[in-house]
């Protein structure tokens, strides 16, 4: 999408149109296209909108706290939601394994994929803190949580991100069998931990930008599995 957005097209409305502004439009022109994923970032901020601004797309706007109601209590928006999430797992090598809990698991080409968008072209890490943030603010915490458990696994080598911070001088690392391992000495999961189901409210708070329970409620979408 490009050039300022009129300003009646609000983050919302993206995934409730149909045609060349839709979210669906978005996701179509990207899919399987890793180079246009990576090299242009505009499209993260229009399928994955939250409550704060963007430093890298100006012409998209914040996600109102209205306009995250409509989208929790919409499932037309919700399915969509969902196919934007697979679009985004493709690029990194992900899978969404369950529908419902929101399980994430290795796609068939994780190792290659992995490595080369988040290891080698660690700009990308930044896609996911968005990605996070967004999932909470809009009904689909439960995936946020999910996708922080698989980041911890895949980085901390299954043994987890407690065990690292008691002893991390003498911490594993085994970059042929878990690739993301090699971002063990950073602070991206220290910064991710934040959006999972370990956080305290306060963390949440001071990262999904709302203190507020409603604006942490599931998409009607969940109601389906009840």
């Amino acid at each position: 999408m490009k050039g300022k957005a009129p300003q009646e097209v609000t983050t919302w409305k993206i995934y409730s149109l149909t045609g060349t502004t839709s979210s669906d439009s978005i996701i179509v022109a990207r899919r399987g296209d890793f180079e246009k994923l990576d090299k242009h970032q505009g499209y993260i901020e229009w399928l994955f909108p939250n409550f704060y601004g963007s430093n890298f797309n100006l012409d998209c706007y914040k996600l109102e706290k209205e306009e995250a109601k409509i989208f929790r209590e919409s499932q037309i928006i919700a399915e969509r939601l969902i196919r934007a999430y697979t679009l985004i797992y493709e690029f990194f090598g992900f899978e969404l394994a369950d529908r419902q809990t929101g399980q994430v698991q290795r796609a068939h080409n994780f190792v290659e994929r992995a490595t080369e968008v988040l290891v080698n072209h660690p700009h990308n890490l930044l896609k996911i803190r968005r990605l996070l943030t967004h999932m909470n603010n809009v009904g689909f915490k439960r995936y946020a949580h999910a996708l922080v458990d698989f980041l911890e696994y895949e980085i901390y080598c299954g043994i987890g991100y407690s065990t690292y911070v008691k002893n991390p001088d003498d911490f594993p690392i085994v970059p042929d069998k878990f690739p993301l391992s090699h971002l063990v000495r950073g602070k991206q999961f220290a910064t991710y931990r934040a959006y999972g189901a370990d956080a305290t409210n306060q963390e949440r708070s001071a990262n999904c930008i709302s203190s507020d329970e409603d604006d942490y409620a599931d998409s009607i979408y969940f109601k389906t599995y009840e």
